[in-house]
């Protein structure tokens, strides 16, 4: 396992980090042909996380497990390996390693959610379809603007392709749900959804930033990021709510990375306050700054208690503890 950790992390070096006795000669130096060793860390970080995901899931279609409930390593291991990766890529001084970490985590709580087979309902329709349109617009944000992006290399692609991803599997799992409902549409659902993202996108219009603005564009894509942070918040809303009804999946663990995420996002947008202050605000813009870590600290309590309302049956999430019980000894 370690292998596919230790090859990217090579690759990511550069010749300072390498060794200061390590010296280019004038024959064998070329200007226009960067080496492998130049690899920045933007992609450094991209292929450990494409590492680990192919380690942790080729390891468990091995061992015959991937068709079956997969919480506990992944979620151990994942963690563990994603963190080492961001320790090393990390810039001294700069927070930004963190939003990274956020997605990424993102990815590997939906995936141990999603990508399992088992049992249904795992998560409400409106939960899928808030985060699928969160994810919609900051991907669009981040590919086309750059002020909500962060300020090491990994905001050169490999951000958005880690959430595109996690796109996919969010819209996998919610067809999923879909098919399994006994209904044949939800249309109660979808209502609930558009009324939320109404709600959302006047909070959104209200309350944003403008490290996206510019004279050509105006303020479009602030109010859209802004839009898209309240419906996340919304989203673990209805996942709190789906948590109290007692449908929620038997084993929480996949919220161990996702209230990681979290908290990266939060500790990030709320050490960068002073930089996402607004120059000239309007209507409440003055107050994002405080409201963007607000937001994500709050999505942090709702995880929190997302985890302890998940109705969690150790006997049968642990197939060794009914075996013990059925023991006669």
């Amino acid at each position: 396992m370690f292998i596919f950790m230790i090859v990217p992390l090579i690759l990511a070096q550069t010749p300072e980090d390498l060794g200061t006795d390590m010296q280019l000669s004038p024959e064998n130096a070329s200007a226009n042909a960067p080496s492998l060793a130049q690899v920045n860390e933007g992609v450094a970080f991209g292929l450990c996380v494409a590492a680990i995901f192919l380690c942790l899931f080729a390891l468990e279609a091995m061992r015959g497990r991937l068709g079956k409930e997969i919480y506990a390593n992944a979620a151990t291991w994942g963690i563990f390996l994603i963190l080492t990766a961001a320790g090393h890529v990390r810039s001294p001084n700069d927070p930004s390693i963190y939003i990274t970490v956020g997605a990424a985590m993102q990815l590997l709580a939906f995936t141990i959610l999603i990508v399992p087979a088992g049992t249904y309902p795992r998560f409400p329709p409106e939960f899928g379809m808030l985060v699928l349109l969160t994810l919609m617009i900051r991907i669009w944000a981040t590919v086309f603007y750059q002020g909500y992006l962060p300020n090491d290399k990994t905001g050169d692609g490999c951000i958005q392709l880690i959430e595109a991803v996690t796109l996919l599997i969010v819209v996998w799992g919610l067809i999923r749900e879909t098919r399994a409902m006994p209904s044949s549409f939800p249309c109660g659902e979808i209502a609930r959804t558009i009324v939320t993202f109404v709600i959302c996108a006047a909070a959104g219009v209200t309350c944003f930033g403008d490290l996206d603005y510019t004279p050509e564009t105006g303020i479009r894509a602030d109010e859209a990021y802004a839009t898209a942070m309240y419906m996340e918040l919304a989203a673990w809303g209805f996942m709190l709510r789906f948590a109290f009804t007692g449908s929620c999946a038997k084993n929480p663990t996949w919220l161990l990375p996702a209230f990681i995420q979290a908290i990266s996002r939060t500790y990030f947008w709320y050490s960068s306050i002073a930089a996402t202050q607004v120059e000239d605000p309007h209507r409440l813009q003055r107050y994002f700054p405080y409201m963007i870590a607000f937001v994500h600290l709050g999505a942090t309590i709702l995880i929190g208690l997302v985890a302890m309302s998940s109705n969690v049956d150790i006997s049968k999430a642990h197939p060794l503890m009914e075996q013990e019980e059925k023991s006669p000894v």
